[in-house]
């Protein structure tokens, strides 16, 4: 399926189907993605506490869009998780490993309005992430205390 480093794929909603599939690429890539993690928490401690944090995040109101392949819309290539309010903050990107560098996270971004050399907020950051060079990675500690803050600040320029 994937030819000369391009493949054709379509970015869509998440269904409510994709959930399973999101929320185990997530963990599994997570855990292995993010050296503290692997390291230092043992999977009887790491399990629990990925399961509710993932929970908060969807409480939180977080949404996904979809990678898949345009021959098959079940066929997930990789998937974005965001919180839509302004300013936008990434919760997470995955790609398989075997579609990675053929330009499918750089295509759910932009799909998000993110472009190249843009500032991506990003609560989450995992060693994949630091090969994303075309794009300014911004950490966010406490993302619920940068969104008031941005929000107080456009409330000031209004006045």
């Amino acid at each position: 399926m994937v030819e000369n480093n391009k493949i054709e794929y379509i970015i869509r909603e998440s269904f409510e189907g994709d959930c399973n599939f999101i929320l185990n690429s997530w963990f599994r890539s997570f855990k292995s993605g993010s050296p503290e993690m692997f390291y230092c928490c043992p999977h009887k401690l790491y399990k629990p506490w990925m399961r509710r944090y993932q929970m908060g995040v969807l409480e939180k109101g977080a949404r996904a869009l979809i990678a898949a392949s345009s021959e098959d819309m079940n066929q997930i290539l990789g998937w974005i998780l965001y919180y839509p309010q302004k300013p936008l903050i990434v919760e997470y990107i995955y790609v398989k490993d075997v579609y990675r560098n053929l330009g499918i996270a750089s295509g759910l971004l932009q799909k998000l309005g993110i472009r190249r050399g843009d500032a991506i907020l990003a609560n989450s950051l995992t060693k994949p992430c630091f090969h994303i060079k075309a794009y300014d990675i911004i950490k966010l500690i406490e993302p619920e205390l940068y969104i008031a803050s941005w929000q107080r600040q456009q409330i000031k320029k209004s006045k």
